[in-house]
């Protein structure tokens, strides 16, 4: 069981995307970085205010896919953006897919310039899934200096030592509601 850690610089509910039954992290970092974690690991994204560390969305791993899968997946159609659509809609996570062996990426709001996000994201090309989530967005929860420790670099980090992971976690795992608690902060 792994936590990784990463600081979120923004939170538009585009990365991760915290509509509907599940959270789903398919584009920026963890995903450019090539984070190994696996199905029963957690993810945590922190956002650096002028009062400290504040949480704005944990999440377990509860299902983990490549792009193309995902995409054609009958859960995940929903998650597929429209560009002129509601807000939610626009934050669509779901717009890469193989033709003819290669990638192509539907038209998006958020990446759009073929150019400056395509390589990075289809590197790895990995959707973290979760039906077991915490998105607090603009409701985000300060993160106890107990935990300091778990703040990464500048890149995510998940070497965590195991006791504080555990505590963490079970500490996460007593706050209710679960699931998307408000909008993104940066909405």
């Amino acid at each position: 069981m792994q936590l990784c850690t990463y600081i979120m610089t923004y939170d538009y509910g585009f990365a991760p995307n915290p509509y509907g039954n599940y959270c789903t992290l398919a584009a920026c970092t963890p995903n450019y970085r090539g984070i190994k974690v696996e199905v029963g690991d957690y993810m945590c994204g922190l956002y650096n205010d002028t009062n400290g560390y504040k949480i704005i969305y944990f999440m377990k791993i509860t299902d983990k896919l490549g792009y193309h899968e995902y995409y054609m997946d009958k859960r995940f159609q929903y998650k597929k953006p429209k560009v002129m659509g509601t807000y939610q809609q626009k934050c669509g996570d779901n717009y890469y897919h193989k033709e003819n062996g290669e990638w192509v990426r539907d038209k998006n709001y958020w990446h759009s310039d073929v150019s400056e996000y395509f390589e990075k994201e289809t590197r790895y090309a990995i959707v973290f899934i979760s039906n077991d989530f915490y998105y607090f967005g603009k409701d985000k929860i300060d993160l106890p200096k107990r935990y300091s420790a778990l703040i990464p670099g500048r890149s995510p980090k998940r070497n965590h030592d195991q006791k504080l992971v555990e505590d963490f976690i079970n500490w996460m795992e007593s706050k209710t509601p679960k699931g998307k608690i408000d909008e993104p902060l940066h909405k």
